[in-house]
Formats: C-alpha cells, structure tokens, sequence
C-alpha cells in the first residue's frame, strides 16, 4: 500500500486533466504508481459506471439545514453525472455512517466539528484545510479488470471551530469570510470519482487553487470524467468537446474557444453553466467572470488569469506574473525567466518571467531578488542559511512525522494507492516565493 499526501499547487496548462495516478505533486512533478501506465483507458474508476453513497446530517454547520446539506451534496454529484458524453450512475443510499477510509462496503459524505476526531481521522491539524477525500483502488491486475478499480472513497468537510471557517452554500465573491460547501464539495467529488489536480491555479473546478466562484465542473473536468465514465457515441451537446459542426447536436456549432473546441450555439439559450458573451456564442466562462485577476495584479485573494502564476515575492506581496520555460524569450523588457524556491530556498521546477535586481537594491511588489537573494524590508539581502521566515510553496503539514509531510510517498505491501487530497484555505493558501 502506497500513501500519497497531495498538497496544493499552482501551475497552468491550458488544456488538460489528470487522474489519481497522474496528477500533480506540489513540487510539479506528476505522481505514478505500480499499476503501469496511467491513461484514458487505465485511469481509476468505479466499476461499471456506477457508485453509490451516503450522507451524514450529523455535525452541520450553523446556517445550513439538513435539507439543504443534503440537496448541495446530490446537486455537486449531479454536477458530474450530466456532463455531457458521460455514462455514470450515481446513487443516494442513506444516513451515512461517518466511517473514513474504515469500511470499503460504505462511501460516506461527512462534516466532522471535533478537533481531536480531525486529528484522529486525518492526521493533521484542522487549520487550513477545508475538506479531505479518501478513494482507494486496485491496480488492473488485481482488479482483474482494464483499468483501476476504485473500491472505497469516503469524504469529510472541515467544520472545527478552531481553522475558522466561515461556510456558506456558495460564494459570490472571493473572501476569507466565505467558504463555498457547493465548490468545496464539487471539487472533492471529482477526487471521489477518479480525477487528480492537472496543474495549480488554471480556471477548472480541480485545479489545486480553484477559485471557489466555480462551483461546477468546466472544460478541462468534463473532458476528465468523460474519459473515465464515457457514454456510447452519440451527437455532441452543448459544451461537449467536438472537432466539426457534424459532431455535435442538431443546431449547434463546434466552435473555437482559445485552444479548446466545443459544441455551441449563438442562438437561444445557453445551457451547461455556459454564458453568452459578445460575439453572441455561449462559451465556457474564464477570466473576471471566475474572479481571476490579471497580470501583475494582487492575487493574495484571487487566482491569476490563465497562463499566469501566483508568487509570493516578499513575506506579504503576492502578484500574477506570466509562466515561462527556460529555453523560451517570451519575457517582457527587463524581465528574466526566474525559477522559483521553496520556503527553504530550494529550486523547483517552475519559473515566471520577473524582473530581477541586485543586492541593496530596492525589491518588493512585483520586482524580484536575483538568485542568493532574499527580499528583505524591501530591500535585497544574502538569503540567511536557516530563513524560513517569509511566504513560501508549502502545503498543510499532516503531522509532524517526515515520512507522512505534505506531498511525500510511503512504500508499504500492495497495490492499492490511497489519496489525501489536503485542500487549502481560499485566502491563506501557500503561494510559489521568488
């Protein structure tokens, strides 16, 4: 048995999905495991399309009825049932039983309000972590089916009065006063059925550092879950992905938005969360409409546009700068492809173009230290061996315990891959550092 803790990130491609056993790791390096390759066609799954469930009314938030707990719960799930092309049943067993990663015969949907039963259930202190999602799966082999069975997944929100979140059913704003149940729980149902985290901070419902004004699976999450649950061939509905106009339903369009291809219609009304925009088609919502922000803007609060990414440039500046590669010169006059650190000064394997100054020069906002520099009092300093002190690129620490810290793998018997998906506070979560 493999366990993995996958922690939040930031990264942007501008299509594509991922599954459990190839999603993205903190550091931006893609996961694997011991079941061969990870594709369309291998990914893990429910077997035969179908899973059922359960929910708990026990532990609720103030504010929100037994009702309408339950009602978010079936609507998230059916968030992912009715995107189009896919093939999937979903059904609602009863009150659920609360039991986490403890009875593969019983998937639970659960909040728990209790510190020492957090701790308990996930090994981690509550701060800074609104849900965490338990799916187990067997390798082809010992499923003895084409793919990754998943057997078990059980599902907890995060209501300790102590991590001090404010739950609403969904939010209309980006504030750490407003934790979304609907966008949470839309996202951790994404895990529950098979999908990963693709990259960090792109416009898609399972992006690590999805803006909670998304509530429903886009583009990217459709395109995931139809390769895991596809329906039999038939013409394409709205927002289905096409490549001609022959593809999709009577009077609709295959139609081009950025790199991406759908079928659409510029008359009557648009369905499958889409909007009408400008140039009079439905198209999948992106930019200000998800509350991203653009470059060089503040995104302490907000995730960067696409094609952007967070970085914490000092201890208490957070601005989108642009992605870059290191053998491209897509960079602005001044700016150089700069590689990002971690809290402890070590280089991953992301960069964004920024522009860099000397030592004793004036740094800050959306002006960078060169590489042994630190930004310090607005000021560039040599980086201290033992700094540990300003923002940083980590994720909620499970425990104290370096073989279960954030984003580690643990070699045990078996071929079963179990996954914490940690997800983070929507103000405070960590960003990449300079």
């Amino acid at each position: 048995m493999k366990i993995l803790l996958l922690g939040l990130l930031f990264l942007t491609p501008a299509y594509s999905y991922k599954f459990l056993c190839n999603g993205i790791t903190a550091e931006g390096e893609t996961e694997s495991d011991t079941c061969g390759a990870c594709t369309d066609a291998t990914g893990p799954r429910w077997l035969n399309q179908k899973v059922s469930y359960n929910i708990s009314t026990k532990q609720i938030p103030t504010g929100i009825s037994v009702s309408d707990w339950v009602s978010l719960v079936k609507s998230s799930f059916a968030s992912w049932t009715e995107v189009p092309g896919v093939l999937l049943t979903m059904t609602y067993g009863s009150e659920g039983a609360r039991s986490f990663g403890e009875d593969e015969k019983s998937q639970d949907v659960s909040w728990v309000n209790g510190e020492a039963e957090w701790m308990d259930k996930v090994g981690a202190a509550p701060n800074g972590i609104l849900g965490v999602t338990l799916p187990s799966y067997k390798c082809p082999q010992e499923a003895a089916a084409n793919y990754r069975v998943i057997d078990d997944a059980d599902m907890i929100l995060n209501n300790v009065p102590s991590a001090g979140f404010t739950w609403s059913q969904s939010c209309s704003m980006l504030t750490e006063k407003c934790q979304s149940i609907r966008g949470t729980m839309t996202h951790e149902m994404g895990h529950f059925l098979g999908l990963g985290h693709p990259f960090a901070s792109g416009q898609a419902i399972m992006s690590a550092q999805a803006s909670f004004l998304i509530d429903y699976p886009l583009f990217d999450d459709q395109q995931g879950l139809v390769a895991l649950y596809p329906a039999a061939s038939a013409p394409v509905a709205m927002g289905g992905k096409c490549i001609v106009d022959g593809d999709c339903l009577s009077g609709l369009t295959c139609h081009a938005q950025d790199q991406i291809k759908y079928c659409s219609s510029n008359i009557g009304t648009c369905s499958n969360h889409m909007v009408l925009v400008n140039n009079g088609f439905c198209e999948y919502p992106s930019g200000a409409l998800l509350g991203a922000v653009k470059l060089h803007e503040d995104c302490s609060q907000s995730v960067c546009d696409t094609d952007l990414i967070c970085v914490g440039v000092a201890a208490s500046t957070e601005y989108c700068f642009a992605e870059c590669t290191p053998n491209k010169t897509s960079c602005g006059p001044l700016e150089t492809c700069h590689q990002l650190h971690d809290s402890k000064h070590q280089p991953i394997n992301s960069y964004a173009c920024m522009q860099e100054v000397k030592e004793g020069e004036k740094c800050g906002n959306i002006i960078t230290c060169q590489t042994g520099l630190t930004c310090t009092v607005g000021v560039c300093v040599v980086t201290p061996k033992q700094n540990l002190t300003e923002a940083s690129f980590s994720s909620p620490s499970p425990s104290s315990n370096p073989e279960n810290s954030s984003c580690s793998s643990v070699k045990t018997p078996g071929e079963i891959w179990l996954l914490l998906c940690l997800m983070g506070i929507l103000i405070h979560r960590p960003k990449k550092k300079c």
